[in-house]
């Protein structure tokens, strides 16, 4: 319910505080439903920066996986010379 400036329940109530709607009281209200359009948005923005993390965590796990396996062979490698030069004769 809208009330015009001209009518007298108006002018006792005083002016209008924005987001709200003289005679809901516990209805919807303006600011209500801009505030669950911004948390929607938001929610939608946070979903596809955590997507990004996966994708980014995915990648880094499976070029640790790449990296260790290459370079466990090395490591074998040296761990066989150093055992050979320290092994008593």
């Amino acid at each position: 319910m809208v009330l015009s400036k001209v009518m007298p329940v108006c002018c006792m109530k005083g002016k209008e505080p924005p987001g709200r709607v003289w005679g809901a009281e516990f209805g919807v209200a303006p600011s209500k439903v801009s505030l669950q359009a911004i948390i929607h948005s938001n929610a939608a923005k946070y979903e596809s920066k955590l997507n990004d993390l996966q994708n980014k965590c995915e990648e880094l796990k499976d070029a640790f996986i790449t990296f260790m396996s290459t370079h466990e062979m090395i490591l074998a490698s040296l761990l066989l010379q150093f055992y050979k030069l320290c092994a008593p004769s």
